[in-house]
């Protein structure tokens, strides 16, 4: 672990300090301490802590930082069921490997990479204010530490504390989905028919998409929707699902949280100030996943500060590589959300014509802008029209 600069008896230094040990924070401590710079990861809470999420990953995520030995203690999700309203019924093999992770296992395991770089974790540091004085920013924690530095990163999830003392929360509620689930208990029979399987159903309510993830103790069982729907409304939903898709068990724990969706233009960046993550609003607006996102923002805020900080690199290039990285893929998916709901029959059965495209984005092997060129032309040859 790296040395600290003490300060003070009750005050510490750091180049860094990055709030929010998620994957974005932990992305982001991970490659700072390995490039040497002096770096703090907080958490409010103590690790590992429970994670509202469905866990979904693609492969690539166990590599951004390496947590590779993850992947043998995940459920591979080899096989997909897609409906659309409990209809259209279309199964397959799943090419390209999706696992279905513990969220507190895996978010604890990125964290002990950043510390084995050298990055200094604090837990249970819930910020309280941020004061900013010529180039150092001064962090005050509710627990009563006081901590300094040259750069602070915001990776503090949806309701970014961060993002609300810096400035760079929008003063709207426009941009943001709503998920809720079940922790379903599965019967033998459940689990044996869906222990390997990714279940979407489509548009089963307007503007949304209902859906089973297997775990280890439970399934992830739930409705993410980017539209406004009351919260009552989708429990209903849920539980209509849970009927439709034929589940025999019970329901465990209900949660439901609203999600940050981006927002083309969302300011990410103030001075010497970052966000990444759900605090810069980067999560998918179709799907509602933002774990592929979160972590190369994390690399991507830790690539320019290292680059600033060495070289002087400008840090108004964060918000350009996060536009062009991430921005302009998940910007996509909100334009082809925005058409699929539109029009839900045409879309759907273009989409199972091309589920393997739509099982490689999820994947990230394949982007948006791709997957809808694609999608459209197979949506203009159902409906008559020739193209070439």
């Amino acid at each position: 672990m790296k040395k600290m600069n003490q300060i003070t008896g009750s005050e510490l230094h750091f180049d860094v300090i990055v709030a929010g040990a998620g994957p974005a924070g932990s992305s982001a401590a991970y490659y700072l301490a390995s490039a040497g710079i002096n770096t703090a990861l907080f958490e409010k809470e103590h690790l590992p802590r429970a994670k509202f999420c469905a866990g979904g990953i693609p492969q690539s995520a166990f590599f951004v930082v390496p947590v590779e030995e993850m992947a043998e203690t995940s459920i591979v999700l080899d096989k997909y069921h897609f409906a659309s309203r409990g209809e259209k019924q279309k199964t397959g093999i799943i090419k390209d490997k999706i696992y279905s992770v513990e969220r507190n296992t895996f978010d604890h395991a990125l964290v002990k990479k950043a510390q084995q770089a050298g990055a200094n974790l604090f837990e249970g540091c819930r910020i309280r204010n941020i004061i900013k004085a010529d180039n150092i920013i001064k962090i005050e924690c509710l627990n009563g530490r006081i901590f300094t530095c040259r750069f602070l990163i915001g990776a503090d999830g949806g309701h970014s504390t961060t993002a609300r003392l810096s400035g760079l929360m929008p003063s709207d509620n426009k941009s943001m989905g709503f998920c809720a689930y079940y922790e379903f208990l599965p019967d033998a029979r459940t689990r044996e028919i869906f222990q390997t399987t990714a279940y979407l159903d489509f548009n089963y309510i307007h503007g949304s998409f209902a859906g089973i993830i297997p775990k280890k103790d439970y399934f992830w069982v739930g409705i993410y929707t980017g539209k406004k729907v009351k919260p009552e409304k989708i429990r209903k939903a849920l539980d209509s699902f849970i009927k439709t898709a034929d589940l025999g068990g019970e329901p465990g724990k209900y949660r439901g949280c609203p999600i940050p969706l981006y927002r083309k233009n969302r300011p990410v960046s103030a001075g010497n100030i970052l966000l990444a993550g759900e605090a810069a609003g980067l999560v998918n607006p179709l799907s509602g996943e933002g774990i592929k996102p979160a972590l190369d923002s994390g690399r991507i805020a830790a690539e320019c500060l290292n680059s600033h900080i060495k070289e002087g690199t400008p840090l108004s290039v964060y918000s350009e590589r996060i536009r062009k990285e991430i921005g302009e893929n998940l910007e996509t998916a909100g334009k082809f959300a925005t058409i699929a709901y539109l029009f839900p029959g045409i879309a759907y059965d273009g989409m199972i014509h091309v589920a393997d495209d739509a099982l490689k984005i999820m994947n990230g092997n394949l982007t948006y802008k791709d997957f809808e060129v694609r999608l459209r032309r197979k949506i203009l040859r159902t409906i008559g029209i020739k193209v070439k």
